[in-house]
Protein backbone atom coordinates (compact mmCIF):
# COMPACT_ATOMS: atom_id res chain seq x y z
CA UNK A 1 0.00 0.00 0.00
CA UNK A 2 1.40 3.40 -0.93
CA UNK A 3 2.07 6.16 1.55
CA UNK A 4 -0.64 8.84 1.87
CA UNK A 5 -0.57 12.50 2.82
CA UNK A 6 -3.08 14.32 4.98
CA UNK A 7 -3.59 17.96 4.02
CA UNK A 8 -5.38 20.33 6.42
CA UNK A 9 -7.48 23.37 5.53
CA UNK A 10 -5.75 26.63 6.51
CA UNK A 11 -9.01 28.05 7.90
CA UNK A 12 -10.61 25.13 9.76
CA UNK A 13 -10.01 21.53 10.82
CA UNK A 14 -11.14 19.83 7.59
CA UNK A 15 -8.58 17.38 6.20
CA UNK A 16 -8.08 15.49 2.97
CA UNK A 17 -6.01 12.27 2.81
CA UNK A 18 -4.72 11.07 -0.55
CA UNK A 19 -1.68 9.77 -2.41
CA UNK A 20 1.20 12.22 -2.97
CA UNK A 21 0.83 12.19 -6.78
CA UNK A 22 -2.76 13.48 -6.38
CA UNK A 23 -1.60 16.63 -4.54
CA UNK A 24 -0.70 19.72 -6.53
CA UNK A 25 2.01 21.68 -4.71
CA UNK A 26 0.68 24.97 -3.32
CA UNK A 27 1.61 27.42 -0.55
CA UNK A 28 -1.54 26.56 1.40
CA UNK A 29 -4.85 24.73 1.01
CA UNK A 30 -8.41 25.66 2.01
CA UNK A 31 -11.88 24.14 1.80
CA UNK A 32 -13.81 27.26 0.75
CA UNK A 33 -16.63 26.56 3.22
CA UNK A 34 -14.93 28.14 6.24
CA UNK A 35 -14.49 31.62 4.76
CA UNK A 36 -10.69 31.47 4.51
CA UNK A 37 -9.20 33.80 1.90
CA UNK A 38 -5.67 33.88 0.58
CA UNK A 39 -3.69 36.84 1.93
CA UNK A 40 -3.10 39.83 -0.31
CA UNK A 41 0.11 39.42 -2.27
CA UNK A 42 3.00 41.84 -1.81
CA UNK A 43 3.80 44.22 -4.66
CA UNK A 44 5.19 42.42 -7.68
CA UNK A 45 3.52 39.11 -6.78
CA UNK A 46 0.29 37.48 -7.89
CA UNK A 47 -1.85 34.80 -6.24
CA UNK A 48 -2.77 31.80 -8.38
CA UNK A 49 -5.77 29.78 -7.19
CA UNK A 50 -5.66 26.05 -7.91
CA UNK A 51 -9.10 24.45 -7.96
CA UNK A 52 -9.22 20.99 -6.37
CA UNK A 53 -5.49 20.97 -5.64
CA UNK A 54 -6.01 18.08 -3.21
CA UNK A 55 -9.30 16.57 -4.19
CA UNK A 56 -11.81 18.52 -2.10
CA UNK A 57 -9.44 21.31 -1.04
CA UNK A 58 -8.38 24.25 -3.16
CA UNK A 59 -4.91 25.70 -3.04
CA UNK A 60 -3.11 28.92 -3.73
CA UNK A 61 0.44 29.93 -4.44
CA UNK A 62 2.12 33.30 -4.62
CA UNK A 63 4.55 33.86 -7.45
CA UNK A 64 6.52 36.76 -8.81
CA UNK A 65 4.45 38.33 -11.57
CA UNK A 66 5.96 37.85 -15.01
CA UNK A 67 5.84 40.80 -17.46
CA UNK A 68 2.56 39.58 -18.98
CA UNK A 69 0.89 39.33 -15.56
CA UNK A 70 2.22 42.75 -14.56
CA UNK A 71 0.74 44.27 -17.72
CA UNK A 72 -2.60 42.58 -17.01
CA UNK A 73 -2.56 43.91 -13.45
CA UNK A 74 -1.88 47.41 -14.69
CA UNK A 75 -4.78 47.22 -17.18
CA UNK A 76 -7.07 45.93 -14.42
CA UNK A 77 -6.07 48.81 -12.12
CA UNK A 78 -6.82 51.36 -14.85
CA UNK A 79 -10.27 49.83 -15.42
CA UNK A 80 -10.96 49.67 -11.66
CA UNK A 81 -9.95 53.29 -11.14
CA UNK A 82 -12.07 54.47 -14.09
CA UNK A 83 -15.07 52.54 -12.74
CA UNK A 84 -14.66 53.96 -9.24
CA UNK A 85 -14.35 57.45 -10.67
CA UNK A 86 -17.51 56.93 -12.71
CA UNK A 87 -19.39 55.67 -9.64
CA UNK A 88 -18.30 58.76 -7.74
CA UNK A 89 -19.67 60.98 -10.51
CA UNK A 90 -23.03 59.17 -10.43
CA UNK A 91 -23.49 59.63 -6.68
Amino acid sequence: MSEKLTIKCAGCDKTQTLRPHKVERCDSYYCGACGFRAPAPPDGYVVYTVMHATGGLWGYRMQVADPEAQAALQRARVLRDAGLKRLGELN
